[in-house]
């Protein structure tokens, strides 16, 4: 039955600066015309680990297993410094914030979080994680190459520092509205 799993993912919380920021950026670009579907900016968030479909008893375990890979972290810096696109330009698909310092220690919390919530997800991945925030999904290629001029040219706002200290469970349902997100956990990282 559905009603007994919950769509689950580990993430980074940000700030409203960011947040802004981000919202700034879609505001210069919707005007280019492209085919974008834009995140909403009060759901832009940095993905650690995706988790899929999980029985709702497993959320303890989840839980446990995700505060035992943060202890392992002390709080850091991260600075947002660059704008891009994946894959490439022709065939761009996710608009993006990408992550200068403070990224190593990004895809290390990634890592572990990936071998230790291995049991609990639904999908195995083997792509290589690079850390990012994505802000728009590219559906067409409708004034691409122009909405990627403009995207870029916005890295003038840039760059932007946040202290993390935390990440979050969140459990996922999607509205007709679009994505919602409720957190169901605070994982602190702390390490002494």
């Amino acid at each position: 039955m559905k009603n007994d799993f919950s769509r689950l993912f580990i993430a980074l919380d940000l700030a409203t600066e960011i947040k802004n920021v981000a919202s700034e950026i879609q505001k210069a670009v919707k005007p280019c015309g492209g085919d974008i579907k834009w995140v909403d900016p009060h759901n832009i968030h940095l993905t650690l680990k995706f988790i899929g479909d999980a029985p709702i008893s497993t959320i303890p375990e989840i839980c446990a297993a995700a505060k035992a890979s943060m202890s392992n972290f002390s709080p850091f810096d991260l600075t947002i410094d660059s704008l891009g696109w994946f894959p490439e330009e022709k065939t761009a698909q996710v608009l993006w914030m990408g992550i200068g310092p403070g990224a190593d220690k990004i895809q290390k919390m990634a890592q572990v979080l990936t071998r230790r919530l291995e049991p609990f997800c639904e999908i195995k991945e083997n792509k290589k994680f690079t850390p990012h925030i994505t802000i728009g999904r590219i559906r067409s290629d409708k004034n691409l190459k122009n909405t990627l001029v403009t995207f870029k040219d916005q890295s003038v706002k840039l760059p932007i520092h946040q202290k993390i200290n935390r990440a979050i469970l969140y459990k996922s349902f999607l509205a007709s509205s679009g994505p919602e997100y409720s957190k169901i956990s605070e994982i602190a990282i702390d390490a002494i």
